[in-house]
C-alpha cells in the first residue's frame, strides 16, 4: 500500500491467533524477519492493529451516509471474545486490505489532529484568548490570577508553558474537542473535524494505493466502499484476475457474530 508518500506491506492470515504456542511463535518469527528485511527500503509491516475494521452490510440508504459508525473493530471484538468465552474467528480481522485500511485511517486521524492543534495555537497566540477548555471540562486560564496560580513567572512564558499542557493533554487523552474562550470549538475526529479543516484549507486529500494478491473478498469490498464514501478517501487497487474465496455460510456465521458484538456495545 502506498499512501501519503510512505510504503506498508501487510500479509493475509500471518498474524492469526493459532492456538499453538509454536505456531504463534514461529509466526511472529516470520513477522520479524520480514521487518529486518523491509525497515531499510522505509516500508512498514502492518499487523493487525486495534482499529482494524469488520464492517456490517449496510442497505443502499445507509451506505451513501457519512456517518461511519456501523463497524465493530479488532479491539471490541477481543474484549467481547474473552468476557463471553466465545471461540475466536480472526478471518473476521486477517484480511491484509483492512489491516492497511486500518493503518492509513489512523495515520490520516493522527495528521489531522496536528493540523488541528496546530490551528488551536496559531489561534492562541494570534488571537486575545483568555483561557481553552478541552472535552473533559478542564479550563486553562493564560491571564491574571488563575494562570499565575499554575505558573509563576512573566507571561509570555505562561502562555507557552500553558499551551505545552494543553498540547500535551491532547495528543495522550481522550480528547474530543477543544473550545476557546470566543467560543471557538475544534473538534478531532468525524465530521466536524473534516470541517474545521476544509474551512482552513487544510483538509487533506488522500489518496491509498493497494496492490494486492487477488480480487476483494466481501468483507474488503465492504470496508473499501465504506472507507472511499464516508472517510472520504480515495482507493485504487491494482490485483490479478484471481479472486478471494469466502464461503456464503461462514460470511453468515461471522456478520452473526459482530452484530452481536455491535449491539451489546450499544445497550
Amino acid at each position: 500500500m502506498s499512501f501519503n508518500n510512505k510504503k506498508y506491506i501487510s500479509i493475509n492470515g500471518l498474524d492469526a491467533y493459532e492456538k499453538s504456542q509454536k505456531k504463534y511463535e514461529n509466526r511472529k518469527k516470520m513477522i520479524s524477519l520480514i521487518t529486518d528485511i523491509i525497515e531499510n527500503e522505509n516500508i512498514k509491516y502492518v499487523e493487525i492493529s486495534d482499529e482494524t475494521r469488520y464492517y456490517l452490510k449496510e442497505s443502499d440508504d445507509k451506505a451513501t451516509s457519512k456517518v461511519n459508525n456501523n463497524f465493530i473493530d479488532y479491539r471490541m471484538y477481543e474484549a467481547y471474545i474473552d468476557s463471553n468465552k466465545v471461540n475466536k474467528n480472526n478471518r473476521m480481522f486477517t484480511c491484509c486490505e483492512r489491516k492497511l485500511i486500518a493503518e492509513a485511517l489512523k495515520e490520516n486521524k493522527n495528521e489531522n489532529r496536528k493540523k488541528i492543534i496546530s490551528l488551536i495555537i496559531d489561534k492562541i497566540e494570534n488571537e486575545n484568548i483568555k483561557y481553552v477548555e478541552t472535552s473533559d471540562g478542564t479550563r486553562y486560564y493564560f491571564e491574571e490570577d488563575d494562570a499565575k496560580a499554575t505558573l509563576k513567572e512573566n507571561k509570555n512564558e505562561n502562555r507557552k508553558k500553558i499551551i505545552s499542557l494543553i498540547t500535551d493533554k491532547i495528543e495522550n487523552e481522550n480528547i474530543k474537542y477543544v473550545e476557546t474562550s470566543d467560543e471557538t470549538r475544534y473538534y478531532f475526529e468525524g465530521p466536524d473535524a473534516k470541517a474545521t479543516l476544509k474551512e482552513n484549507k487544510n483538509e487533506n486529500r488522500n489518496f491509498i494505493k493497494l496492490t494486492i494478491a487477488m480480487k476483494p473478498c466481501e468483507l474488503c469490498r465492504r470496508a473499501i466502499k465504506y472507507t472511499k464514501i464516508k472517510e472520504n478517501i480515495h482507493i485504487s487497487i491494482n490485483r490479478p484476475k484471481k479472486i478471494s474465496s469466502l464461503k456464503e455460510n461462514n460470511l453468515g456465521e461471522m456478520d452473526e457474530l459482530a452484530e452481536e458484538i455491535f449491539n451489546s456495545k450499544r445497550k
